[in-house]
C-alpha cells in the first residue's frame, strides 16, 4: 500500500507554493521562465545563484550526489510508478526517462488533486500544440483534462527533492526554455549525452553530442548560467581515456556541476560486458585532476550491492547510478540496516564477509514477484499508461538484456501462479496486468478511463513505438525494422558516401576511416546523412548537398523511416549556403517550401519540421539582393508568413527580429521602380509598415542599419519636398533616441535633405566631411 488511509489521499486546495520540499533547496518563484534571459544572466552572480542557506549551485549538487544511489533515465521505464517504487525502496535520487526539449516546452503545468497524498504536478500538453485533427478528437471528449497522458507527471511530496529531469536537446536555444519550463519542480536538469538510439541521435542528440563538443559546451553553459538548480550531463565512454578525461574536463569548465559515466561506448551491445576497467581508469584520472571538482557517477553492470560499493571503492566514484540492474530487480536499493558511510562519504561494511552477504543472493532482493506486484501497485496510483507499464512488467520478468558474463548469477524466475511474458503481452490495461499478478484494488483508485477500457488516449503520443513483440518475438521485429529502415546493402553504401564527402571536403582521411569503422557497427541515421550534406555545403558543392537532399527526403517518405529524416539544423545551413551563394533565390525559396511540403505528406506532429526565422532570413536575404521584378512582394510574402506562423502559435520559433525587419528594407531600398507613382508609392507603403511594426520593441529594436535603410527608402521614392524632409527628420530624431547613430545615417542624410534644411537639423556646430565622417565644432552651440 501507498497510503495508510483513504482519508491521507483528500485532496489539499495547493497555489504553485503552497508545498515544500522536503530539503531547502525549494526556488523561490515558480514563475522565473517568464523572465528574460538578459535579466536572468544579469544576476548571475549575485545572490540569485545561491539557496537561501547560502549554498551555491555546485555546493548544491555535491550534497545532492553525494554516496547517491541513483535510479538511471530509461526510455518507457523511469516514469512516475518505477521512480516512486524505488525511492520506497531506498533510492537516494531518481532521473525522469529522456524528454524532449520541444516535448516540454509546449506543455501546460496542471496540479491534478486526484493523485499522490497531496496531488501530482502534471506537465500536458497544451490543446493548441497538438494537430488540427487531434484537437478535434480531444474537443469531443468527455473527460478532456484526462484525454493527454502527462509528459511527465510528479509526486511533489515525495519526489520534488529527490527528481533529476533528464532533457533530450541539441540546441542551446531550445534547452534553456525546456529547463525554465521545470526547474522548479525538481532538483537538477541532466542533458542526455550518451543515448545512441536512433530516435535521439537523428535530433542532434544523445550520443550525437559526443562528436560536436562545443555543441555540447555551448548547452551546458547556457543552462548553467540561466536555471537555479544544478546541470550535469550522463555520457558514455569515448574511444579512448584521454579523450573521455578531455570531454568531461570541457564540460565542467562549461559549467557542469556533476558528470555520470556509463561504461560503455557508442556501439557497444548491451549483453557486452561493460568496460569497467576502463571506467575504473577514468574516474581516477578524473578525481586527480585539480579541474574537476564535482561529483562523478559511475554507471553500467552493478547488479548486486557489493558490485555497487565495490566500484565505488576501486574508482573512487561520488555515487552510482543503476538502469538494467534496476528493471531486473529495483529491490536492489533496499539498504542493510548497519549499512554506514565513513568520513570520507564512502560506503563500507565491517569485514569482506560481511559485504559478500549482500551479492546476486542476498536476503535483501525481494523476490521478483513481489517487486511486479509493488510496482502494480504504484502504477495504479499513479495511473500509468499501460504500454509503459507492460514494458516495465515484461523487463522484470526477463534477464534478457543481461551481460553475458553475468546472466548464470540470475537466471529466469519461475513466478507464483506461472505467468509467462505472454500473458502479459495480451493485457490490455492496468486493471488485467493487477488481476493475473493478484494485485487487489489499491486504496487510491485508478483514474483508469483510457486504461479500463483498453483503448489509447487520444492525446498519448508514443514516441518509441512499443511492440509487443519486443518481448515475444525480438529477433523477427528488428529484422522487419532493419528492412524497413535501410534495405539491403545500405551500410556500405552509406559508409562510401560518407567517405566521399569527407576526402571532397578536405577534411582527414582519418576522419572518413571513423565514419567507415562506425558504419560496420550501426545502421545509417540521419546524422550520417547530415553530416554529408554539410560536408558538401562547406566544400562549395551545393548542387551535390540539394541532391542528396532530395533523396533523403524522397527515401524518408517512401519508407516511413524517421531515422533518416534531415533535421532543421541541415535545412537551416542548405538554405544559407544557396542565399549567400547569390545565384538563383528561387532556388533558396524552394529548399525552404520542401520543408512545408515534407511536414504536409508527413501529417504527423513527431515528423514535423519547424525551422526558425533564420531560415526564413536567408530566403528574404536571397530575394532582397536577386534582381528579380517582384523581390519586394516575395519578401514581404515571407514576412507575413512568419507573423502568422508566430501569432497563431502554430511556430513560435519563426517570430521575426531585427533580422528579418532588416532582410525586407534591403529589398525595399534595392528594388527597381516600374509603374511610375503607384509602383513607387506600395514599395514604401511595404517599408513603412514593417518599420512601424517593430517601433513598440516586440520583435526586437531597430538598429543603425535599420535607420540607414528607411532614409535610403525615402530619398529613392519620395520627391523632394517637405514631406520627405519631414520624414527623414522625424527617422533623424528616432534613431538618436535609441542611440543608433552612425557615419552611415549621416551619410544618407546628406545625400536626402536639402542643404539647408540638413544645416538646421544638425546644428551650426555639425558637419559632415567628404569622406561622410561627422565633424563637431566645441566653440558652436548646435540645435539638433
Amino acid at each position: 500500500m501507498l497510503w495508510s488511509s483513504e482519508s491521507s489521499k483528500k485532496a489539499i486546495p495547493m497555489t504553485p507554493t503552497s508545498y515544500e520540499r522536503s530539503s531547502s533547496l525549494d526556488p523561490v518563484s515558480h514563475n522565473s521562465n517568464d523572465a528574460s534571459i538578459g535579466s536572468i544572466n544579469g544576476s548571475i552572480n549575485g545572490t540569485s545563484r545561491h539557496m537561501a542557506s547560502g549554498l551555491t549551485i555546485q555546493e548544491r549538487a555535491s550534497q545532492l550526489f553525494q554516496d547517491a544511489e541513483i535510479l538511471a533515465p530509461m526510455v518507457r521505464a523511469s516514469t512516475t510508478p518505477l521512480r516512486s517504487l524505488a525511492l520506497s525502496y531506498g533510492c537516494d535520487l531518481v532521473y525522469s526517462e529522456e524528454i524532449i526539449d520541444r516535448a516540454i516546452t509546449s506543455t501546460e503545468r496542471v496540479y491534478n488533486e486526484t493523485m499522490g497524498t497531496i496531488g501530482t504536478i502534471d506537465y500536458r500538453r497544451k490543446m493548441e500544440s497538438f494537430s488540427p485533427n487531434v484537437q478535434r478528437r480531444m474537443a469531443t471528449n468527455i473527460d478532456p483534462f484526462h484525454s493527454a497522458i502527462p509528459v511527465i507527471r510528479i509526486d511533489p511530496e515525495l519526489e520534488r527533492s529527490k527528481l533529476i529531469f533528464q532533457l533530450g536537446t541539441g540546441s542551446a536555444n531550445l534547452a534553456l526554455p525546456a529547463a525554465l519550463t521545470v526547474q522548479n519542480d525538481v532538483s537538477g536538469i541532466d542533458i542526455n549525452m550518451g543515448c545512441p538510439k536512433k530516435f535521439s541521435v537523428s535530433g542532434g542528440m544523445g550520443s550525437a553530442l559526443l562528436e560536436d563538443l562545443p555543441r555540447a559546451c555551448d548547452i551546458v553553459n547556457v543552462l548553467a548560467r540561466n536555471v537555479n538548480v544544478p546541470v550535469s550531463c550522463k555520457i558514455r565512454l569515448l574511444e579512448d581515456d584521454t579523450k573521455t578525461v578531455h570531454f568531461v574536463t570541457a564540460l565542467v569548465k562549461a559549467g557542469a556541476s556533476a558528470i555520470a559515466i556509463h561504461g560503455r561506448e557508442v556501439g557497444d551491445m548491451a549483453q557486452q560486458p561493460a568496460q569497467l576497467d576502463r571506467l575504473v581508469g577514468v574516474v581516477k584520472l578524473l578525481k586527480s585532476s585539480s579541474s574537476i571538482g564535482v561529483p562523478i557517477i559511475v554507471n553500467g553492470d552493478m547488479y548486486a550491492r557489493n558490485d555497487m560499493v565495490n566500484l565505488r571503492r576501486r574508482s573512487g566514484a561520488d555515487a552510482v547510478m543503476l538502469a538494467r540492474p534496476s528493471l531486473y530487480n529495483t529491490s536492489i536499493f533496499r539498504k542493510p540496516l548497519h549499512h554506514r558511510v565513513d568520513h570520507d562519504g564512502e560506503a563500507y561494511y565491517e569485514s569482506q564477509e560481511e559485504e559478500t552477504r549482500y551479492g546476486y543472493d542476498s536476503k535483501l532482493l525481494l523476490s521478483k514477484t513481489q517487486v511486479i506486484r509493488d510496482y502494480l501497485e504504484h502504477a495504479k496510483a499513479y495511473d500509468g499508461y499501460v504500454k509503459n507499464v507492460k514494458y516495465v512488467v515484461c523487463e522484470m520478468m526477463t534477464n534478457r538484456r543481461t551481460p553475458s558474463n553475468l546472466s548464470s548469477f540470475m537466471p529466469a524466475e519461475k513466478f507464483s501462479r506461472g505467468q509467462t511474458i505472454a500473458d502479459v503481452c495480451k493485457c490490455t490495461s492496468i486493471e488485467s496486468l493487477c488481476n493475473i499478478w493478484d494485485v487487489s484494488r489499491s486504496s487510491v483508485d485508478s483514474l483508469a478511463s483510457q486504461a479500463d477500457s483498453g483503448k489509447e488516449s487520444v492525446g498519448a503520443v508514443d514516441m518509441h513505438n512499443y511492440d509487443d513483440r519486443y518481448f515475444l518475438d525480438p529477433e523477427a521485429l528488428r529484422k522487419e525494422q532493419k528492412e524497413k529502415d535501410n534495405g539491403p546493402g545500405k551500410e556500405t553504401e552509406m559508409a562510401s558516401a560518407c567517405n566521399d564527402a569527407f576526402i571532397n571536403s578536405g577534411r582527414s582521411i582519418r576522419g572518413s576511416d571513423r565514419i567507415l569503422e562506425k558504419m560496420g557497427k550501426r545502421l545509417p541515421n540521419s546524422v550520417s546523412y547530415n553530416n554529408q550534406i554539410c560536408a558538401y555545403v562547406k566544400n562549395g558543392n551545393i548542387d551535390e548537398a540539394l541532391d542528396l537532399l532530395s533523396a533523403v527526403e524522397a527515401k524518408c517518405v517512401e519508407t516511413g523511416n524517421v531515422a533518416i529524416r534531415p533535421n532543421v539544423s541541415t535545412y537551416t545551413l542548405v538554405i544559407k549556403a544557396l542565399s549567400k551563394s547569390k545565384v538563383n533565390p528561387q532556388r533558396t525559396q524552394d529548399a525552404l517550401d520542401r520543408i512545408d511540403a515534407l511536414n504536409d505528406i508527413n501529417n504527423s506532429d513527431s515528423l514535423r519540421i519547424d525551422v526558425d526565422c533564420a531560415c526564413y532570413n536567408a530566403v528574404m536575404d536571397a530575394w532582397g539582393w536577386s534582381s528579380a521584378p517582384d523581390k519586394v512582394q516575395r519578401a514581404n510574402k515571407l514576412f507575413h508568413r512568419m507573423l502568422e506562423l508566430y501569432k497563431s502559435e502554430s511556430n513560435l520559433q519563426v517570430k521575426p527580429n531585427i533580422v528579418t525587419l532588416n532582410s525586407l528594407l534591403n529589398a525595399c531600398a534595392f528594388a527597381r521602380v516600374k509603374g511610375g507613382e503607384g509602383h513607387a508609392a506600395a514599395l514604401l507603403e511595404v517599408a513603412t509598415n514593417a518599420f512601424e511594426m517593430f517601433a513598440n520593441g516586440e520583435y526586437g529594436s531597430a538598429n543603425g542599419l535599420t535607420y540607414f535603410t528607411m532614409l535610403k527608402i525615402f530619398s529613392k521614392f519620395l520627391p523632394m519636398n517637405d514631406d520627405r524632409t519631414e520624414k527623414m527628420k522625424n527617422t533623424f530624431y528616432q534613431c538618436c533616441e535609441n542611440g543608433c547613430l552612425d557615419k552611415k545615417v549621416f551619410r544618407q542624410l546628406e545625400k536626402g535633405m536639402p542643404v539647408n534644411e540638413l544645416k538646421l537639423l544638425l546644428g551650426d556646430g555639425l558637419s559632415i566631411g567628404s569622406a561622410g565622417n561627422v565633424r563637431m565644432d566645441k566653440h558652436k552651440k548646435t540645435i539638433g
